[in-house]
């Protein structure tokens, strides 16, 4: 699988070098160019057809419709699944060690997906104009939200520029080191087609009004400016394709960092 997912798609990278300063350098990595082109070597394989008449005879839902809070999308074909598989695999660490161990841990995952019908659904808001000043651990603010410090391999997915078809964050003027962490369970179905009324989940608001909340008591806490620099989403385990989920940016954007929540604070900020 790995020959024939050479990194064909390169991006722009920002690293810190030291305190406050950084480079920038430019590293392959497998984007959308390097996933077509193992689509194209998938179609010219037999074993396609084989799996196809598999999924067709005992898990013929697997060509269904995937059914959200919200939104109702064809699984289209086993190209589609096996590549969604092959990607799970790709980032699994577990591959390194043994390839058919983690193929079985991934069939039984997707065996355990199916009967339960359950996701979960990350969203995280990345935060501009906050510090964090000393402070690695995760405040916890509610079940299932938390507020944190941004990794550093968060920071770089972030940061990083696709020089074919991505669009530059810039990280360093709007000052992002923290988020906004949710996670809750989310139902899905699998149907033959779809044709009822769509009807809009009440997490995506309760999020944005939540989000709005602890911005509005940070304000309260402390004077300066802070607000929402990018929301991402996805659904876990990306065990069936269109999980990846997406992201948005905000119309305006806070032009300078200004609120440093300090240690001796965060008993406060909860209360808020």
């Amino acid at each position: 699988m790995h020959a024939t997912l050479t990194p064909c798609d390169y991006r722009r990278v920002l690293r810190r070098t030291g305190p406050e300063t950084h480079s920038i350098i430019v590293e392959p990595y497998r984007g959308f160019s390097t996933w077509i082109a193992f689509i194209r070597v998938l179609e010219t394989s037999s074993m396609v057809d084989q799996l196809k008449t598999v999924i067709a005879n005992f898990q013929p839902e697997l060509s269904y419709c995937l059914v959200l809070p919200g939104q109702a999308i064809p699984l289209e074909d086993c190209l589609s699944l096996l590549c969604t598989w092959c990607s799970a695999l790709d980032q699994d660490p577990a591959t390194q060690i043994s390839l058919i161990g983690a193929i079985e841990a991934l069939i039984t995952d997707l065996g355990k997906l199916l009967d339960d019908k359950r996701l979960t659904r990350h969203a995280t808001v990345s935060l501009s104009g906050v510090k964090l000043d000393g402070i690695d651990f995760p405040i916890h603010i509610d079940q299932g939200i938390t507020f944190r410090q941004l990794s550093e391999s968060e920071l770089v997915d972030i940061g990083s520029n696709d020089i074919n078809f991505g669009q530059p964050h810039d990280l360093l003027s709007h000052s992002v080191s923290c988020c906004i962490d949710y996670q809750s369970p989310c139902i899905f179905t699998l149907e033959p087609s779809y044709r009822q009324t769509l009807v809009v989940s009440d997490v995506i608001l309760d999020e944005s009004n939540r989000t709005a909340n602890i911005l509005r008591a940070l304000h309260i806490l402390k004077s300066g400016r802070a607000g929402i620099f990018l929301t991402q989403i996805e659904l876990t385990p990306k065990l069936l394709p269109h999980l990846g989920g997406g992201s948005s940016w905000p119309l305006i954007r806070t032009p300078f960092a200004s609120l440093n929540l300090l240690a001796c604070e965060v008993q406060r900020f909860p209360g808020h």
